[in-house]
């Protein structure tokens, strides 16, 4: 179960940084913006610990199997993640994602003509 806590670290952190080098490549850096993101974050990090209390919790409150959380709380925040990450990407190199990818996730930017 703790990797499932490692990997999904692993993409906030990624989804971090990519957005800053994203920035700096548009020479669009904003404290203001770079606060939001770390409180975005950190609602993210509580997210996933409220989720570990609640199965954790289950155990002692009920009697039956406990109902999964941490998984599908990791999971849609991994997605989640993954999609502002390829978003990032796409800052810093707009012809990098293939177009029907891009048509999966959505399109993230508009590649100028």
């Amino acid at each position: 179960m703790k990797m499932v806590y490692i990997i999904t670290l692993a993409f906030i952190i990624f989804d971090f940084v990519s957005g800053y080098v994203a920035a700096i490549k548009n020479e669009d850096v904003s404290s203001k913006v770079m606060r939001e993101g770390l409180f975005h974050k950190a609602g993210l990090v509580m997210l996933m610990v409220l989720a570990a209390v609640i199965e954790y919790g289950q155990t002692y409150i009920f009697d039956s199997a406990p109902i999964p959380v941490i998984l599908p709380a990791c999971g849609y925040i991994c997605i989640m993640e993954i999609t502002s990450i390829l978003e990032n990407i796409t800052k810093l190199n707009p012809d990098i994602l293939p177009d029907k990818i891009a048509m999966i996730f959505g399109k993230f930017t508009e590649k100028e003509d």
